[in-house]
């Protein structure tokens, strides 16, 4: 299955440079993108004409096994915009992406290499799209050197300091000679400065000691034998050795201060993006979602949520992860409030942070780390700025709960309440009338004339009728809302909809003038006997409540993709400024008198819904109530036409 989208990272896209190894990237891509829920894409850029890489096909084939998006790009050349053009079309349309890139190193001169040059170029194009860059794979010749504690970068700064030795007094040789031997010492100053900003101290002060060994070797007669220096060279040495400590220590301190003020800059980034993601935020889902990306940006961790059930014992929200968290350490926390890290010898840290609300503790925030981070630094408070935002929204989310289902408590409760005055009274009304006219001719017998008693028993068979047709709506109404009514779609005739509604009237619109607009040949998609039943039910309020001798009308309109059902009538209309409201249960208008039972209408929007249409209630002359029905893209048909 495909990763699909489901977090505020919807798209991770790895992109494998010229001459870098797919493999790494590729599956780092993988991986983050199964564990953010987000769709992962890798490209492979190569030359053009190159010869096939077996490694990127086998990186290729294993990315399209998981799901993503896997391509190969030719390029004619490579440099930073010629790829940055060709990543164009996957960067442009895709918000809030993460495009991982695999480091390559600098040149010898401290030349920006083409990862760091499309990383900074893609951040000024694309500001939306947040770059990862992943360290790059460790060789095996590496890996002896870290036996001895000498790691990559240690290795390259001194090979740069031994060239740039060795270089010059190369150029100290030719200028033998040529200059006075005090005027080649200037060379082995060029030569601190350069370790000095490309190295470090360390290699300053050992490139100033080589220098004194080399000078006395090769420069210096008699050449390749140990002379006594001169004092003044000592002197001049000495001031190489402050100028190579001096440029090392303000490079050190501006590299510092750039570290400082990128990881504050990075830090920032990842609080606005987080305050953007939780914005959005409907369910605990989405607010770990927002956490395990921000953690993932910034601290390369992953984070989870976990939140108290009724009973008040902690549970990760999303229960198909392993959990991280450390269960006895979660529920410490989460009783004192306090900020604890569970460490074991050879793996990750795991930081657990409590989730506290405006009066009491959320959950618990469990971090894994792959180092334990110092008390006070910045990474510190910015996870505990992490538990602070996910706290407010926990307890805004709690909140919006605790509304809506006190909401539907009142609903509930106004339902009930409306339901029992609906039943006490409609329901008296008629069982009075049946009581009475019974006790009546059970009492009386032979002294009833006929006439008096087939007046009775007419007024029972209509108040049983009346409570009959009580009892279907509400029996109608139930099985609708609670999805136990089939709905059996056909295409059928609209005027024969519009016939079998007014039939079923009876002598009820005898006194109104009713009149229909319609197509003879018009089909809607439906099913016939819940619309007949709508129309029915919109007819006899229309006839209720609009006075005799006025007119009530019917309409059918056929659009590209939905059909409109009008019926309008001449009458008071729906109550001003409520006329949405007429659609809930047992709501009736200001003429209580009518006979209605307030469900006619209700009955109508369960059906409309049903269909997946709408029921809208306008006030325009009178009463106007318009059904729109989503109909199917296909072309009706007359009786003449022949259904392909």
């Amino acid at each position: 299955m495909p990763y699909q989208p489901m977090s505020a990272c919807r798209q991770i896209i790895a992109c494998v440079l010229p001459g870098q190894n797919p493999w790494t990237i590729t599956t780092l891509a993988l991986d983050k993108a199964k564990a953010l829920d987000a769709a992962c894409s890798v490209l492979v850029l190569t030359r053009a004409g190159a010869t096939d890489d077996a490694g990127a096909a086998e990186a290729l084939a294993k990315a399209r096994a998981a799901g993503a998006v896997a391509q190969r790009i030719e390029l004619d050349r490579t440099t930073p915009a010629t790829v940055l053009n060709a990543l164009r079309p996957w960067l442009g349309l895709r918000q809030r992406a993460v495009l991982m890139l695999q480091r390559q190193p600098d040149g010898f001169l401290g030349t920006s290499s083409l990862s760091s040059r499309l990383s900074t170029l893609c951040s000024d194009q694309f500001p939306h799209i947040r770059i990862h860059v992943v360290p790059a794979a460790i060789q095996q010749w590496q890996l002896r050197w870290t036996r001895y504690g000498l790691s990559t970068s240690s290795l390259k700064a001194w090979g740069q300091t031994l060239l740039t030795l060795l270089a010059c007094t190369l150029v100290g040789e030719l200028m033998r000679g040529r200059f006075e031997p005090a005027n080649t010492i200037m060379i082995y100053l060029a030569g601190t400065t350069l370790v000095g900003l490309r190295a470090g101290m360390h290699q300053a002060v050992a490139f100033v000691l080589g220098s004194v060994l080399l000078y006395d070797l090769v420069l210096l007669p008699p050449y390749w034998s140990i002379v006594k220096i001169e004092p003044q060279y000592y002197f001049t040495f000495s001031v190489m050795l402050g100028v190579g400590c001096l440029i090392s220590w303000l490079v050190s301190s501006v590299r510092a201060k750039t570290a400082e003020s990128e990881a504050r800059e990075k830090r920032a980034l990842a609080r606005n993006d987080l305050s953007y993601d939780l914005v959005r935020a409907s369910t605990s889902q989405d607010v770990q979602a927002a956490l395990r990306v921000a953690v993932d940006s910034s601290l390369e961790g992953w984070g989870e949520l976990l939140l108290p059930d009724d009973e008040g014992h902690l549970l990760p929200v999303s229960e198909r992860d392993p959990t991280i968290a450390d269960a006895g350490t979660a529920a410490q926390v989460f009783e004192t409030g306090q900020q604890v890290t569970v460490t074991s010898l050879h793996g990750p840290v795991v930081l657990h942070l409590a989730l506290q609300g405006s009066s009491e503790r959320l959950g618990v925030l469990a971090v894994r780390l792959d180092a334990p981070l110092l008390e006070g630094s910045g990474d510190t408070n910015l996870l505990r700025a992490f538990a602070d935002k996910a706290a407010v929204v926990l307890q805004r989310l709690k909140l919006e709960s605790t509304n809506t289902r006190s909401a539907l408590e009142a609903e509930t409760e106004r339902v009930r309440n409306t339901l029992l005055a609906a039943i006490s009274h409609d329901f008296r009304s008629p069982m009075t009338t049946i009581v009475g006219s019974v006790s009546s001719l059970l009492e009386q017998r032979d002294g009833i004339t006929p006439i008096l008693r087939d007046r009775l028993l007419r007024g029972v068979l209509s108040e049983a009728r009346r409570v009959h047709a009580l009892m279907n709506n509400l029996l109608d109404l139930t099985r609708i809302e609670g999805g136990a009514m089939p709905l059996n779609l056909e295409w059928c005739p609209v005027d024969e909809l519009f016939s079998a509604a007014l039939v079923a009237q009876g002598t009820a619109l005898s006194e109104h003038r009713v009149s229909t607009t319609c197509d003879p040949d018009a089909l809607l998609w439906c099913d016939p006997r819940l619309i007949e039943q709508l129309l029915g039910n919109v007819l006899e309020n229309a006839g209720r409540h609009a006075p005799a001798g006025s007119r009530i009308h019917l309409s059918f309109t056929a659009e590209s993709a939905a059909a409109l059902l009008m019926v309008q009538d001449d009458g008071p209309g729906f109550p001003p400024g409520r006329e949405q409201d007429m659609t809930k249960k047992f709501m009736r208008g200001g003429q209580t008198s009518s006979g209605g039972t307030g469900l006619g209408l209700a009955i109508c929007a369960a059906v409309a819904k049903l269909h997946g249409g709408r029921l809208e209630l306008r006030n325009q002359s009178g009463a106007q109530v318009m059904l729109w029905l989503p109909q199917p893209a296909c072309a009706l048909f007359t009786d003449e036409d022949s259904v392909p």
